[in-house]
């Protein structure tokens, strides 16, 4: 809830200073600013989540415990994703409907009352809602790390190493994430993602050390590498079904009927899942 409310706030005060960002310096300014703005939820789950579990850790060391942090964030993560999820598609519907449908204005008219309700709505389930998420799948993808190597020996060691990358992994983050300060006058695609690989490769170079420093063997380290290297991979994919020539052929689809460009477009969504 905390992590949720940090973003809101990050949320709405850089939207418009994104804005005059944009208005006095360019698309410089106005990227530095909205990717550090969006970088505060980020790095607050983050750190909340090293916080609480390195408590947790650090006075009981007992699984059992640090377990039932994840099924605290995991309950959050469920009433916040799906009671603002509802709130927010309830707002949109409304909205829309009763400025667009009954009065014949445009979307987002500040005339529409409605429309407060609207923004507050992607507030709380694209911001605190999705937070809340990233949170509870942070926190439990650590604790079950730390829960195998709990069965493991020495447990201690195996345990603490989680905690130990994900401390390097946000500090390499946060590096990357004023990176952007030297990234911001080349284009924004190629900036977010030269500061990806450098918070990535920073990560690499931390976590080797790590295992190395902790295990005395590199075993865990290739895992972490394999994870990192998958993580990279899917997110190019990404970019190229969404951003490629997939996208050209279903707007030529679309221009023979709205059945081929919905028939195309379901067929390359399930081609890019593969």
């Amino acid at each position: 809830m905390l992590a949720g409310f940090i973003g809101l706030k990050a949320s709405t005060r850089s939207a418009v200073r994104s804005t005059q960002g944009a208005i006095q310096g360019g698309t410089p300014a106005a990227l530095t600013i909205a990717f550090q703005g969006g970088a505060v939820m980020g790095i607050s789950v983050a750190a909340l989540g090293v916080a609480g579990i390195g408590i947790f850790y650090f006075f009981t060391k007992d699984p059992l415990i640090i377990n039932g942090f994840a099924m605290g964030a995991s309950s959050v993560a469920l009433f916040a994703r799906v009671g603002g999820g509802i709130f927010t598609k309830s707002a949109d519907v409304g909205a829309d409907l009763v400025g667009k449908v009954e009065a014949g204005i445009p979307e987002d008219d500040p005339r529409n009352p409605g429309v407060i309700a609207d923004n507050v709505g992607d507030n709380v389930g694209d911001t605190a809602g999705m937070g809340a998420d990233l949170f509870e799948s942070y926190v439990g993808s650590v604790i079950a790390s730390m829960a195998i190597g709990s069965t493991l020996a020495p447990a201690l060691n195996y345990m603490s190493l989680p905690l130990l990358l994900i401390v390097v992994g946000l500090l390499s983050s946060i590096i990357g994430v004023f990176s952007i300060n030297i990234l911001k006058n080349i284009s924004p695609q190629s900036a977010l993602r030269n500061a990806y690989y450098i918070s990535g490769f920073l990560f690499l170079a931390g976590a080797f050390f790590s295992v190395k420093v902790i295990l005395g063997d590199l075993n865990v380290f290739w895992a972490v590498l394999t994870g990192m290297l998958a993580g990279v991979l899917i997110g190019l994919e990404s970019e190229y079904f969404t951003s490629g020539p997939p996208i050209k052929t279903i707007a030529r689809r679309a221009q023979t009927g709205s059945a081929p460009a919905i028939i195309t477009g379901l067929a390359i969504g399930f081609q890019s899942t593969i």
